[in-house]
């Protein structure tokens, strides 16, 4: 498998205008309390059926692309509804200038955010195995845009040795520092996403699983009064996201990026 899709040189794409929207307005219209409002979710309703463009490859394959931007946005991201690709067949992310390359996706992503740019590409290669003897290759829809309302600096992420020798942080497997206990307990930590689903506002917080006294398996959730403080209208996601540092507990020993993140490719 390539790092990157092999049409990605050709631009020609359908591409999805959103509205500019007034970052500073809708964070203080979005701002309650303590929450730190992200995104505005956008209903986009984007599916393979009714958008994009479809082109023929030399090579007998099929492509499917479209292009979605938010001008405003800081990150953006999409959420999908129906996701189901038929075998051999892949899916990428990446944006204009292709800075950033996510894929190819076999199952179903909790959403795809690229950092620092206002656009999206997504691409959906058939070969032509596929292509010659399946007449309706995959249901592929894309729900919800996320247009986060502040833009996150790549540049100042940290890199391989400009930390302690053992690049200490959570994902460091020395026993006989404190970050030996960290990457156990960060198993415990979840994102929590917050939506009102009645103007598709969004909100992040954290949260912490805990153990009980009865040590029955019944786990406790424990965060901030103002991320449960919620009524009907809200909805909370506290799908965790595994990072690409991650173990894994199929029993490999190695890390996720080396394991699952290779054979979901």
């Amino acid at each position: 498998m390539s790092d990157c899709p092999d049409s990605i040189k050709n631009m020609e794409i359908n591409q999805v205008l959103f509205p500019a929207l007034n970052n500073d307005s809708i964070y203080k219209s979005m701002q309650r309390g303590l929450v730190y409002p992200s995104a505005k979710i956008l209903l986009a309703e984007i599916d393979i059926e009714n958008n994009g463009t479809w082109s023929d490859l030399p090579n007998g394959g099929k492509l499917w692309r479209v292009s979605i931007k938010s001008p405003t946005a800081g990150n953006i991201g999409v959420r999908f509804n129906k996701f189901e690709l038929s075998d051999n067949t892949f899916l990428w992310a990446y944006d204009e200038l292709k800075t950033q390359i996510q894929g190819p996706f076999k199952t179903k992503p909790n959403e795809i955010t690229l950092k620092g740019v206002n656009n999206i590409i997504l691409e959906y290669y058939i070969p032509q195995s596929v292509a010659d003897n399946t007449s309706k290759f995959c249901k592929l829809s894309v729900k919800y845009i996320f247009h986060y309302l502040h833009k996150t600096n790549t540049n100042s992420l940290k890199t391989l040795g400009e930390s302690l020798p053992c690049q200490l942080n959570v994902n460091c497997h020395n026993n006989n520092t404190s970050a030996g206990y960290w990457s156990n307990v960060k198993k415990g930590v979840s994102l929590i996403n917050i939506i009102n689903i009645i103007n598709q506002d969004n909100f992040n917080g954290t949260g912490f699983l805990l153990n009980n006294t009865s040590n029955d398996g019944k786990p406790l959730y424990l965060t901030a009064f103002h991320n449960a403080d919620l009524n009907e209208n809200y909805l909370i996601d506290t799908t965790p996201k595994i990072g690409r540092n991650d173990d894994r507990s199929c029993g490999s020993n190695r890390k996720y990026k080396k394991c699952c993140l290779i054979s979901n490719a």
